[in-house]
């Protein structure tokens, strides 16, 4: 998968777990070759969570939440030396 494609892949993940609000008791991931995996609430809950801490416009916030790589990783998703061997097959 070229960097492009990967850039516009995570963009279109991160947007899916945007757009359903943060009501979303599932996450649906569906991966290049078509396979959905739906995800429940509790399984993402188990996931480690990470705290971010940043200046917006010089005020601190803090945000928190678990890893794409993660969520992903559960969805059954390749990443990493995993993608790049399935690529030169």
């Amino acid at each position: 998968m070229s960097e492009r494609r990967t850039s516009r892949f995570c963009m279109i993940c991160c947007f899916l777990l945007v757009v359903p609000g943060l009501s979303a008791q599932t996450l649906q991931v569906i991966d290049t070759e078509g396979h959905a995996t739906t995800l429940r609430a509790t399984q993402i809950a188990t996931l480690p969570h990470l705290i971010v801490k940043v200046l917006d416009h010089a005020t601190p916030a803090q945000f928190e939440g678990v890893s794409l790589s993660s969520v992903l990783s559960m969805a059954g998703v390749q990443l990493g030396d995993k993608l790049r061997e399935t690529e030169d097959d």
